[in-house]
């Protein structure tokens, strides 16, 4: 599976999301992102602490036949985590993070979704959201009460009703899909999908002739000249034709 990773800092002073992708085995990656929040250093320390408590959970437990309570216990121990720290340490009290975590092999994949990161799937041509965000703008969006034009200028639109770790409890959203050689898997921060709209997305996704880094590295280059005033955090990743899993030269990276 070739894949790619980039975190930027964008016009932020520090950089509060974290990412990783791991390689379970030769057929099964995981990929988690998120974005934290909290005041100071919080919201860094809430995204890097959830990010590698999830991924050490489900190191640890694979490999599993069943991912999606593999995925959904993972997300409530960090949960827990990022929870008990903010109760335990004054410095970060009150952190969250929003979390997506996403198990992939040859041909589907299952998300664990807490808050407003994004999860994208190009296929056959046909770009589809595959999360629903946790926000009060998403809500009312959800409910028609609001247009998607009003929703861009809303006051309230950088409010989240689900995060990791604000709360002894979360309730974690699991999508499960299906995919095939070609496909391509976007994972983003809102820092991204807020400035960069859908047609430009699957435009770069489509692009059968650009390899998925190229690909990645054009979409966060869409996401700083659209503005860049947010941390951004994305993932791309491309079904492979067969069992095996490909990290390319340029894989991963950090832009802080």
């Amino acid at each position: 599976m070739r894949h790619i990773l980039r975190s930027h800092v964008g016009k932020r002073p520090n950089n509060e999301d974290a990412g990783r992708i791991v390689a379970l085995d030769a057929d099964h990656l995981l990929v988690v992102v998120a974005d934290g929040m909290g005041g100071h250093a919080a919201g860094e320390v809430a995204s890097t602490l959830a990010v590698e408590t999830l991924v050490e959970a489900v190191v640890r437990a694979w490999p599993i036949a069943d991912w999606a309570p593999l995925l959904k216990e993972a997300v409530l121990t960090a949960n827990r985590k990022v929870y008990e720290t903010s109760r335990a340490e004054k410095a970060v009290s009150g952190m969250g993070t929003t979390l997506d975590a996403v198990i992939v092999g040859i041909d589907r994949g299952i998300i664990a979704h807490v808050g407003d990161g994004r999860s994208y799937l190009m296929q056959s041509g046909r770009l589809t959201r595959l999360t629903e965000d946790h926000s009060y703008i998403g809500e009312l969006l959800r409910q028609g009460a609001i247009s998607e034009a009003e929703a861009e200028v809303h006051p309230r639109r950088h409010v989240i009703l689900r995060a990791v770790g604000t709360e002894a409890l979360v309730e974690v959203d699991l999508v499960a899909f299906e995919w095939s050689h070609g496909d391509r898997l976007l994972v983003c921060t809102d820092g991204f999908s807020n400035v960069v709209p859908a047609e430009t997305i699957a435009a770069l996704l489509s692009r059968t002739e650009l390899d998925v880094v190229t690909v990645g590295e054009r979409l966060l280059e869409e996401a700083l000249v659209r503005g860049g005033e947010d941390n951004i955090t994305l993932a791309v990743v491309e079904a492979p034709a067969d069992a095996a899993v490909e990290t390319p030269t340029a894989e991963g990276g950090d832009d802080r």
